[in-house]
């Protein structure tokens, strides 16, 4: 017997590949196994750390219409983390929202920042010496997030 080992960051080609797998001749089994992200440093511990607790909040929390954060949205959060330079990291506050969304905050000095998260989805605004910048619906990817963290320490 000989395996095949595929390492991936990105998931969403996972389907495709089983698929493809799958049709090769010889396979007789596909089977896929996920590591959970590599936390290194202080600020991604921290922020990794606030997930698990977020994990925990039903849907209620803050009253009757509000939403618990789904299992998928933290994963996805933890994942996007860790492969951000921990820096870029220093100072965000993770916080629920009613909705079912996170929030992550930052305020210092004359920089107020903040960036609203769904599964699919990132808005955000930053304030500095009484200028904004705001970018709604941008498409929640690693890339993107880097892009909004970078803007706050320009």
């Amino acid at each position: 017997m000989t395996q095949l080992v595929v390492t991936l960051e990105d998931h969403t080609f996972l389907p495709n590949i089983k698929r493809i797998l799958k049709s090769l001749q010889g396979v007789t089994k596909v089977s896929v196994q996920t590591a959970a992200p590599t936390i290194v440093g202080a600020n991604q511990a921290r922020l990794n750390a606030r997930t698990a607790e977020l994990a925990m909040l039903r849907n209620g929390w803050d009253g009757a219409e509000s939403k618990a954060i789904s299992q998928r949205l933290l994963q996805k959060f933890r994942e996007q983390i860790s492969r951000i330079d921990d820096n870029w990291l220093s100072g965000w506050t993770l916080f629920p929202e009613a909705h079912g969304c996170l929030y992550l905050d930052y305020s210092e000095g004359n920089t107020l920042a903040g960036i609203t998260m769904t599964e699919s989805r990132l808005t955000y605004f930053i304030k500095r010496n009484d200028k904004v910048e705001k970018g709604d619906n941008k498409i929640f990817s690693n890339t993107n997030l880097k892009s909004i963290l970078k803007k706050v320490y320009e």
